[in-house]
């Protein structure tokens, strides 16, 4: 087994003292792909346990171990540590690889395991060196679910508030706000009875780390100095902005058109924000920086992590030169000065 990096086993024990962190929740997957836990109390978590590990029972797991053989570890992965807002005493969650205790090597019908060999071998090909995948967050939900199987009768009943075949019951007052069929995507309140509850679940995942990842720790933008927060993190740290270099706008249109038009429009929103005008909410600095450093932008900048929470769509890097991506920028320049003067163009 490789040695954790110090740096974030540091960074687990960090927060959990500036927490005030009561109980590490490991959580692991079973074979059919369900999340699994267990706790401790945060005193038991020591450096140690990033290399050592927990023993659990096996055989639990569908599909996994005889009682025979049933000992097995999960070891936690210090880089996915998160405070998990849903539980009610301070929990730190981390997720765990799971190991053979007696080979040390990672086992072999973990799902995490078989995806981590997925994208070894998927750089190993050349094709690419990194894969995004997301968990669409779709859910329902009902005031009474009911289902039954037995010897006599077979059924499921569900029921919500918002029913549409609830539109003549008895509910003291029945105030009449129930959508109809296929008509519940976008009402406002009062049709729609569910907003401070989704807008609660948004503010809590976003403060868990979802906005990145259900796998990256929590960085907050506390932890970035001003001059990050403005112009984001990477290798761009000065732009000098003059007049629009339309030679240079023309080059970036089309690195634009084939790299980046996929995902992005100028006056629309489209999988991910419209350009047009970002140069009036974002500094020159930060728009390069995120072209050229997408990954630990999304992980560590508040405001990328937020379009993440926003388009659930993480933006790729493009493995674009710095010169390329300030000819994309003269492009959005270029863009926003037609757009300003009223001159129409391709967009």
């Amino acid at each position: 087994m490789a040695k954790k990096a110090d740096s974030s086993i540091a960074k687990v024990f960090k927060t959990i003292r500036d927490e005030g962190v009561q109980m590490i929740d490991f959580k692991f997957m079973d074979f059919p792909g369900q999340w699994q836990h267990v706790s401790i109390p945060a005193s038991r978590l020591e450096e140690s346990s990033f290399d050592d590990g927990f023993g659990f029972d096996g055989s639990s797991m569908r599909g996994w171990k005889a009682i025979n053989e049933s000992d097995m570890l999960i070891i936690p992965d210090p880089s996915t540590a998160f405070i998990d807002k849903f539980i009610e005493a301070k929990t730190l969650s981390l997720i765990c690889d799971v190991y053979d205790p007696l080979t040390k090597e990672k086992y072999e019908r973990c799902p995490r395991s078989i995806a981590q060999k997925a994208e070894a071998y998927l750089a190993s090909t050349g094709i690419a060196d990194t894969a995004f995948m997301g968990a669409e967050a779709e859910f329902f939900i009902f005031d009474d679910i009911r289902f039954d199987t037995n010897e006599h009768s077979s059924y499921y009943y569900l029921d919500s508030i918002e029913g549409r075949w609830n539109s003549g019951r008895e509910e003291m007052p029945n105030l009449g706000y129930k959508p109809r069929y296929k008509e519940g995507y976008y009402p406002v309140p009062p049709t729609d009875h569910l907003q401070d509850i989704r807008n609660e679940m948004t503010l809590n995942m976003a403060g868990a780390g979802a906005a990145s990842s259900p796998a990256t720790p929590a960085a907050g933008g506390s932890e970035l100095t001003a001059e990050q927060l403005a112009k984001g993190i990477g290798p761009i740290t000065s732009v000098t902005l003059g007049e629009v270099d339309a030679a240079l706008a023309e080059q970036g249109k089309a690195t634009f058109t084939l790299k980046c038009s996929a995902c992005h429009k100028l006056e629309v929103r489209y999988v991910a924000p419209q350009l047009g005008g970002v140069l009036e909410r974002r500094t020159p600095e930060f728009v390069m920086n995120m072209i050229l450093n997408p990954a630990e932008m999304i992980e560590k900048h508040p405001s990328a992590r937020a379009l993440l929470a926003q388009y659930m769509t993480p933006m790729p890097n493009q493995n674009l030169t710095q010169e390329e991506a300030r000819a994309v920028l003269e492009y959005l320049r270029s863009a926003a000065s037609a757009s300003s003067t009223g001159t129409t163009s391709e967009r």
